[in-house]
């Protein structure tokens, strides 16, 4: 195994005083050393020890030198000699040299004994972690943490990283970082600095087919990052690149039980429910539980980032007694209140920050008792995340019940538009108002909001009550009724808000 010049020189100095050259090579090009003496053919990629200036060639051979008990530097000095004190021995900086070259071995030779073993990542970084001597984790780019070892924080202990509230931030914050983007598909080890994820990393992406998929960090807590350690940590990404390869990793089993279930009732609108409520069952999750879901719509961040699996998982942390998937372009979440001991209002209020911070937006299901309408509840909130998006497009969270009854309306008029549909005198009545600018249907209008009270009506109009008594057997006789039908009073309210539905339409 070859070693650098600088992680060499940084692994010396904490022990000898050495005077280094400014800039020393940081590629592993260096063999073990040698006693140079004046026989001694010199090659390239080779230590030399010696006592004598005089072996030193004058121009830079491709290889480094130690010149040992010196009480000066060399004038002018060389950018490949390093020169030590009479304080250490020719023959211990060999062996110290010596010493360095037998770590790295040893541990490169346990890292190939792990992959012919098939160990798994988490036993790779083990093995590692004592090695580099800082904290090592291996994140998928959607930010499951697929191994972790050393890190004194508990965050790095979670199955995805951000899925607490503690840390969703974090991840919030990377996803939108332009540092973090720019480094997504970079070869090589990177610094990545501590201002977002509280620690500074040395890393390295580990990529199939080109992509990245993955990530390596070093992690700065219990001694400073050295760049030096930069190859290393290249050797080790090979290492955990063919253990992914031969699916190594450590899954979680989190998923196995609820998911596969609502997956199915997701996808198949003619799944067997009673099947599914025996399933749901068998976890706990009971028909006489009360259920409620939600959606969130994946941005074009997340789905670049890879970020949906971190949200999933963040929000059952969030949530308990919930399952949260990814379905289509959608992130569902179903609860089960009853278990949970939750309201809605409960979890609008942990959701709020939550899909204001990430630039999310969610639809909310109503409430409702058993298994049976648990596929309508995902319909449910679909809808009104998308109504809600069109009528309160500030708003974060859509519930429902807010855009129950524009649905109607849309759904009337699906299929017919709503001069179709409308009270057909209704509409005679509009036609009277424009040909003979008359102002009956502002009257209606106005009877029916003021729960058909003459009084309040003809205040509301600025005329008298005879005029508004006479304006009104006008109308009655045009409508050709008495309104005194509560279902036709019921079709002429829905169908003042279709012609109104239809002129805004208009207008756009």
């Amino acid at each position: 195994m070859k070693l650098s010049a600088a992680y060499l020189l940084e692994e010396l100095k904490k022990n000898y005083p050495i005077y280094t050259p400014e800039h020393l090579s940081l590629q592993p090009e260096l063999g073990r050393p040698v006693f140079c003496t004046g026989a001694t053919v010199l090659d390239t990629d080779r230590i030399y020890i010696t006592e004598d200036p005089s072996l030193i060639p004058i121009t830079d051979p491709g290889a480094l030198f130690f010149l040992t008990g010196q009480d000066r530097p060399l004038s002018p000095p060389l950018p490949y000699v390093c020169i030590t004190d009479g304080s250490i021995s020719t023959e211990t900086l060999f062996n110290a040299i010596q010493d360095i070259f037998d770590q790295a071995e040893q541990w490169y030779e346990a890292l190939l004994s792990s992959r012919i073993h098939g160990q798994s990542i988490q036993q790779i970084l083990e093995l590692s972690y004592p090695f580099l001597g800082n904290p090592l984790m291996v994140i998928g780019m959607d930010f499951v943490i697929i191994a972790s070892v050393g890190s004194r924080h508990a965050r790095f202990h979670e199955k995805v990283m951000g899925s607490s509230e503690d840390s969703y931030h974090q991840v919030v914050k990377l996803k939108k970082d332009a540092l973090y983007n720019s480094v997504r598909e970079l070869d090589g080890y990177f610094f990545y600095p501590k201002e977002i994820t509280g620690d500074g990393s040395l890393c390295v992406n580990l990529k199939r087919s080109g992509r990245t998929t993955h990530r390596l960090l070093l992690l700065e807590e219990e001694g400073p990052l050295r760049e030096s350690q930069g190859f290393l940590l290249e050797i080790l990404t090979s290492m955990i690149e063919h253990a992914l390869e031969h699916n190594t990793m450590h899954r979680s089993n989190r998923e196995q039980d609820f998911k596969p279930i609502f997956t199915s009732i997701l996808n198949d609108p003619t799944a067997d429910y009673v099947t599914m409520s025996q399933k749901l069952t068998a976890l706990g999750w009971s028909s006489s539980n009360y259920y409620f879901c939600f959606i969130l719509e994946i941005t074009d961040l997340d789905q670049k980032n890879l970020t949906a699996l971190s949200i999933t998982t963040y929000l059952e942390n969030l949530l308990p007694h919930s399952c949260s998937l990814v379905h289509r372009s959608f992130i569902v979440t179903f609860v089960n209140l009853t278990l949970g001991e939750l309201t809605i209002d409960d979890i609008t209020q942990k959701l709020f920050y939550f899909v204001h911070d990430s630039y999310l937006q969610t639809g909310y299901s109503r409430s409702m008792l058993g298994h049976m309408n648990l596929r309508r509840q995902y319909v449910q909130a679909k809808i009104a995340l998308e109504l809600g998006k069109n009528y309160a497009p500030t708003q974060w969270i859509h519930p429902f019940n807010d855009v129950s009854f524009p649905f109607i309306l849309r759904e009337c008029t699906r299929r017919l538009p709503s001069y179709m549909i409308c009270h057909e005198n209704l509409l005679q009545l509009k036609y009277v108002d424009e040909n003979h600018h008359t102002e009956y249907l502002k009257t209606l209008k106005l009877y029916l909001d003021h729960h058909m009270n003459a009084v309040q009506t003809a205040k509301a109009l600025y005329i008298h009550r005879s005029t508004f008594l006479y304006r009104l057997e006008k109308i009655k006789q045009i409508l050709k009724s008495d309104l005194s039908d509560t279902e036709e009073l019921l079709y002429l309210m829905l169908s003042f808000r279709l012609i109104e539905m239809e002129e805004d339409s208009a207008s756009v």
